[in-house]
């Protein structure tokens, strides 16, 4: 008896016998049809699990046998992996996502200028400081408060304007040139308010009591007119009545005069003095010359005394004469008369009157 032959094959459905098919056996027999493919399928199922099985114990063997998978330990991930973003607040060993990092990093800047959103930033603006709250402390520590500080060693400030009025600290120099604004150059013996109070003779009401005092003196400015009892007050000076002559006027000059206020039996007159020089225009010798001249002022009364005097510069060898006459309120007549040749004669005169 032999066997079916068996290959691997797989045909989709299997012969059905009919009551009309003839037995036949053997190779390709209609008898042996059903058996033949069924043991085509057999031998393919076979071959199939084979290489199945085979596969699957290189695979069990293999230290990587699917390397298109990231092992659960230590996996290395490339392209680009994702994973679900987990919440803001989660805090486990859940995946992060970039969007979950950068909702972290977002938040844990919150709006930081951009000066100072990163950690290097941050620490060049703490002065790269690991212990800053300490040292800041310290320093803290050596400050003055703000309300009512104690200051120590030689503080300094800035030194305000000599106008300011304000609550601006006052440093040394402000008062120092406070002060002298207010000495502004008064003598050694006046620049301190005790050396002032002594000169005010200590008194708190030092201008009403020279007000008060004034009030019983003379206006200056009245010369005496506000004197109540004038005539008590002349008496008193013991002048009589020369003080009620005045005071002298004139002119101190060449020609000149002066004004003389006297009292004569109560009456007051004045006593004019008026002198002059004149030089001679032209000598006719042995001759009279004339030439007349006028006083410096007119003598509102009358003239009462005349006198003169002559220069030549030389003594006269011969006759020479000179006299003033003609003599009135307002002036005079020089006469000269010589028989010597060349002289250039000059007269002075005093002349008095009132």
């Amino acid at each position: 008896m032999a066997e079916l032959t068996e290959k691997a094959e797989w045909t989709d459905g299997i012969y059905q016998l009919e009551t009309s098919d003839p037995v036949v056996g053997g190779p390709g027999g209609i008898s042996n049809r059903q058996a033949q493919e069924l043991a085509y399928r057999t031998r393919y199922l076979k071959d199939n699990l084979d290489a199945t099985s085979a596969g699957l114990a290189q695979h069990e063997a293999a230290a990587d046998p699917h390397t298109q998978y990231a092992p659960k330990l230590n996996p290395t991930f490339s392209g680009m992996p994702k994973a679900p973003t987990p919440a803001s607040d989660s805090n486990s060993d859940q995946l992060a996502t970039t969007a979950f990092v950068k909702s972290v990093v977002a938040a844990l800047v919150d709006g930081s200028p951009a000066a100072l959103d990163t950690l290097k930033e941050l620490s060049v603006a703490l002065g790269n400081d690991p212990h800053f709250a300490t040292t800041i402390t310290n320093s803290i520590a050596q400050k003055a408060p703000l309300n009512s500080p104690a200051l120590s060693g030689i503080p300094t400030a800035p030194t305000a304007e000599q106008s300011v009025n304000t609550t601006q600290i006052a440093t040394t120099a402000f008062v120092k040139s406070a002060i002298n604004a207010l000495v502004d150059g008064s003598p050694a013996a006046l620049d301190t308010l005790k050396e002032l109070s002594a000169a005010l003779g200590n008194d708190a009401n030092f201008a009403a009591t020279v007000t008060n005092s004034l009030s019983g003196k003379m206006e200056k400015s009245q010369n005496g007119a506000d004197i109540p009892d004038k005539t008590r007050f002349l008496e008193n000076l013991g002048l009589g009545d020369l003080s009620k002559a005045g005071v002298a006027t004139g002119l101190l000059a060449t020609p000149g005069y002066a004004i003389l206020p006297l009292m004569i039996s109560g009456v007051r007159k004045n006593l004019i003095v008026q002198w002059g020089s004149l030089r001679m225009s032209s000598i006719v010798v042995n001759s009279f010359n004339r030439q007349k001249f006028t006083f410096p002022i007119t003598f509102p009364t009358a003239i009462v005394a005349l006198s003169n005097s002559i220069s030549t510069g030389i003594a006269p060898a011969l006759f020479t004469s000179s006299s003033i006459e003609a003599a009135t309120q307002t002036g005079a007549e020089w006469i000269y008369s010589t028989a010597q040749e060349g002289l250039v004669p000059v007269v002075s005169y005093i002349a008095v009157g009132y």
